[in-house]
């Protein structure tokens, strides 16, 4: 069975670094406190971990959709051993069936966002 774990970037995986409300430039992220220990729990137990988010601020106008990208990526490389693939602009969904399930994916499983990560 292939196991995935879909971890939300804003408020579960990351923070902003400078303690503002947003992430606003890619490089203004830190791992939020644990969640490293967590990260190395999960890929030591062979799940494949996927980080997500919905950015809405490229909807609101705050940034570009090339700046979204870019965080993702730089939050992707905050945790070390992560074995993600960088983040596309549209099809993500289908990239995860096809590339990791191998599966149309049907039934689709719903992983909600929660405040940091922890093992059960």
């Amino acid at each position: 069975m292939t196991k995935i774990l879909l971890l939300d970037k804003d408020g579960a995986l990351v923070v902003p670094a400078s303690r503002a409300k947003f992430v606003n430039i890619p490089t203004d992220q830190k791992p939020m406190d644990g969640v490293n220990n967590a990260i190395d729990y999960y890929l030591k137990n062979d799940w494949n971990l996927m980080i997500i988010s919905n950015q809405g601020g490229v909807a609101a106008g705050h940034k570009s959709l090339e700046d979204a990208i870019a965080e993702m990526r730089f939050a992707m490389d905050l945790f070390p051993g992560n074995q993600a693939t960088p983040p596309q602009a549209d099809g993500v969904w289908k990239q995860i069936c096809s590339r990791i399930l191998d599966s149309d994916c049907k039934p689709v499983v719903f992983a909600a966002e929660r405040r940091g990560i922890y093992p059960y």
